[in-house]
C-alpha cells in the first residue's frame, strides 16, 4: 500500500555548472537547497553529471555513505582509498562504502563529454566498512526486464533494479524485503508509473511500498528503481 508519492520534475531540479562542469540535483546537495526536493529516506543524493573531455571532480564524504556510480555516456574513471584507479563503462554500476572524511575522485579520461548518475546513500556506523563492488549488466540481452543487484551488509540490503523496454512494454517491480521507500528515476524515454506519467529524469518517490507497476510509452524507454534501507525480516 502506498502512503505517499511524490513526482520530482527534471526541469525543476537544481543545478551547479560552469564551463566544465554540470550537476543536476534531484535532491539537496551543498549549497543548493529546496523545501520541496527532500531525499527519500536512506538515499540522500541523485546527480545527474556531465564532465568536460579531461577534468575531475573530487567529492569529500561527511558522513557515512555507499556511492553508486552508473556511466550513461562515456567511460568513467574513479579513485580512492580502496586502491588503484578503476574505470567503469556503460553497462557497469561501482558502488563504495565509505565511511566519513572519505574522498572519491572521478575523472573524464575521454576527449568527449561523460555523462553519469552519482548516488549515495547513508548508511550506519555498523555497515560502512570501506568496500568495493562492481556489477555488469546488458540491457539489450534482457530487454523489457528488470535486471536487479545492490549492496548487502548484516543489516541491510540497498536494492537497484534497471530495465529497458519496448513501446507499452510492461512491468512489476516486487521488493523481496521490508522497505521504508521506493524512488523511480527515468533514464530515457517516458513511463507511466502506478499511474503517474514520468519523463527522462523525472523521478518518482514512494513510501512504504513493496510493489510497484509500470509501463513504458516509448520505444527503448530505461527506468531505474532505487529501494531504501531494505531490512532482513530474520
Amino acid at each position: 500500500m502506498i502512503t505517499e508519492a511524490k513526482i520530482y520534475l527534471s526541469d525543476k531540479r537544481g543545478v551547479t555548472q560552469n564551463t566544465l562542469y554540470r550537476s543536476y540535483h534531484t535532491f539537496h546537495f551543498d549549497d543548493y537547497h529546496d523545501v520541496s526536493r527532500e531525499p527519500l529516506e536512506s538515499l540522500k543524493v541523485l546527480n545527474d553529471n556531465t564532465l568536460g573531455p579531461g577534468q575531475h571532480i573530487v567529492t569529500e564524504l561527511k558522513d557515512n555513505r555507499l556511492i553508486m556510480i552508473l556511466p550513461i555516456v562515456g567511460d568513467v574513471r574513479y579513485s580512492s582509498m580502496l586502491g588503484p584507479e578503476k574505470i567503469l563503462t556503460a553497462g557497469e554500476a561501482g558502488f563504495l562504502s565509505f565511511p566519513g572524511g572519505s574522498m572519491v575522485e572521478i575523472k573524464n579520461p575521454q576527449n568527449d563529454l561523460i555523462n553519469f548518475l552519482h548516488i549515495e546513500f547513508q548508511v550506519s556506523d555498523r555497515c560502512c566498512a570501506s568496500a568495493e563492488y562492481l556489477h555488469a549488466f546488458d540491457l539489450n540481452q534482457n530487454k523489457n526486464k528488470l535486471i536487479t543487484f545492490g549492496w548487502c551488509d548484516d543489516k541491510s540490503f540497498h536494492q537497484v533494479s534497471i530495465g529497458k523496454f519496448s513501446g507499452r512494454g510492461e512491468g512489476k517491480l516486487a521488493a523481496e524485503r521490508i522497505v521504508r521507500g521506493i524512488f523511480a528515476f527515468v533514464l530515457e524515454g517516458a513511463f507511466e508509473v502506478q499511474g503517474r506519467l514520468l519523463h527522462a529524469r523525472d523521478g518518482l518517490a514512494l513510501k512504504s511500498n513493496s510493489e510497484v507497476e509500470f509501463e513504458a510509452l516509448s520505444n527503448d524507454a530505461i527506468i531505474l528503481f532505487l529501494t531504501t534501507r531494505c531490512y532482513f525480516t530474520i
